[in-house]
């Protein structure tokens, strides 16, 4: 047998083991879930947010691109000259711009124009993004451009070299700058709370129906297809805890607070643990683990019943999802949105956070066959989550959001570029202020003025075009914390360096 049906059998009979208890404890597992009324958050009515977590540092800066309106345009002249064999062309035949197979790429296709309806300038959008492009222009998706992990304001590259000025720990490392993106503690590798379980902790305290009892609850926060440590870090609170869910269905397994298909082995250890809780300990704290347990047990089995039933409640989920990639877990999500909107309590929900992460993005070769096969499934999925969220009408009840630890470096190293800092992350839902690119899309132009490119003292170029961002990620997270219902006086629990950072909201969220 598997370890881990191994070691849940053997432990049966040894759950009084001080060992065992510890282990429990360590679990954390939801208490009472089946009997605790829904959580009723500060705000009324049902939100949702989305996490799509780019793991290996998605080259933002040809999903996004300088384009122009003219055939010289000297910003699109100027990201050719620093990207050279990585960089995308134009076709644009209403502005008489053809660039031809630009450095023999002639099967790369041709970037999407899109407008900044706030500036009128024109930007390229990747050639393989044309869902996100018609949702963009329906005004229901947004840019924040150059946004990156900041402890405070680096203005340029002379604010960088201030010794005065505090860095992130672990610049252009994978898992420093990853689990700052999660944590929102930039000086720290040993935060073990992520910013979306700190705001759900808090919208569970400032309830007034909350008891130690019922601050727990199986789907508020969850991970997507198996995710575990730091998958989950994202949505790790105090008080609540993350659970995976796969296509498959969310079954709460017994031993390891995941949600999947129960097995007979599941089944013997349910067996056991019943006779367990029905047994009266002097010790109330083991008798309260155990019970921990089964509860969530309870939980996780009519979650899947009711996640079973909500493929085609009320219609069915849109076909044009597809069976795996980004389409497949965004399908999970929906059916999960639709447990908490169509069941009654304790399965309803008025807040939930999903998390995704999509690995593959590590583009330090190959970078364009890398970023060209990928995206397609990615705007595949994005476009039939969007459909759905159309047709159950909760679009402008559910905000997705990218990130991913870093760029990748403006200059090649051959076939792809290295690890760099601030990128261009999207934001899609009836709730964004959309059709607009938000933040400072960065100065290709190397004149030594801000925002440039620019190696120089007031240029953003760290070297190779690895960019000082020019927005925090707190910024970034900050709209999303008050459009969940976190008021601006609670954001420094949540957000530690919010206050570091200007206090006007960057109007991503409506």
């Amino acid at each position: 047998q598997s370890r881990r049906n191994m070691l849940k059998l053997g432990t049966c009979g040894a759950m009084a083991s001080p060992t065992v208890l510890s282990s429990l404890m360590q679990l954390n597992m939801t208490r009472t879930a089946m009997a605790d009324p829904p959580i009723n958050p500060v705000a009324p009515g049902y939100k949702a947010l989305v996490c799509l977590i780019f793991d290996g540092g998605l080259d933002s800066f040809n999903v996004l691109t300088p384009h122009g309106t003219t055939q010289s345009d000297p910003e699109y002249a100027a990201y050719v000259a620093k990207r050279t064999s990585i960089a995308l062309k134009r076709n644009d035949p209403a502005n008489s711009i053809n660039d031809g197979a630009l450095n023999g790429q002639a099967t790369d296709g041709y970037l999407l124009p899109i407008t900044d309806s706030a500036t009128g300038t024109v930007y390229g959008l990747h050639q393989t993004l044309t869902g996100l492009k018609s949702i963009y222009d329906a005004g229901d998706a947004a840019f924040l451009a150059n946004t990156g992990v900041l402890v405070e304001p680096l203005e340029n590259n002379t604010g960088f070299l201030n010794p005065a000025k505090r860095k992130p720990f672990g610049l252009y490392s994978h898992p420093d700058q990853l689990r700052h993106w999660q944590t929102a503690s930039p000086l720290t590798r040993n935060e073990i709370q992520g910013w979306a379980g700190k705001m759900m902790d808090l919208l569970i305290s400032t309830d007034s129906a909350a008891t130690a009892s019922n601050v727990f609850s199986v789907l508020n926060v969850i991970g997507i297809t198996g995710a575990v440590p730091p998958s989950s870090l994202l949505l790790t609170g105090s008080q609540v805890v993350p659970y995976p869910i796969n296509p498959g269905g969310a079954r709460l397994n017994a031993s390891y607070g995941t949600i999947l298909p129960e097995t007979p082995y599941d089944r013997i250890y349910r067996g056991t643990q019943t006779d367990l809780a029905s047994q009266t300990y002097a010790n109330v704290l083991e008798q309260s683990i155990k019970n921990s347990r089964l509860n969530a047990i309870d939980a996780g089995q009519a979650f899947q019943s009711a996640f079973s039933a909500a493929a085609g409640s009320p219609t069915p989920l849109p076909g044009a999802f597809a069976t795996n990639g980004l389409s497949s877990s965004l399908a999970t999500i929906a059916r999960a949105i639709r447990v908490a909107k169509n069941n009654p309590s304790p399965l309803s929900q008025n807040r939930q956070i999903f998390v995704v992460h999509l690995g593959g993005w590590d583009q330090a070769t190959s970078l364009l066959s890398t970023i060209n096969n990928s995206l397609p499934g990615i705007d595949a999925g994005l476009k039939s989550f969007y459909d759905f969220l159309v047709a159950d009408g909760l679009l402008n009840e559910v905000t997705l959001f990218s990130i991913s630890e870093f760029a990748r470096t403006l200059e090649t190293n051959g076939s792809g570029a290295d690890h760099a800092w601030g990128g261009n992350m999207f934001v899609m839902g009836g709730a964004v202020n959309g059709g607009r690119i938000y933040g400072q899309y960065p100065n290709f132009v190397s004149t030594d003025t801000a925002n440039s490119v620019n190696t120089g003292g007031n240029g953003l170029d760290r070297g190779r075009g690895a960019l000082i961002p020019t927005t925090s990620s707190d910024q970034y997270f900050r709209g999303l914390c008050r459009w969940f219902g976190i008021s601006n006086a609670n954001l420094p629990l949540i957000l530690p360096n919010i206050g570091k950072f200007p206090s006007t909201p960057l109007g991503i969220m409506a």
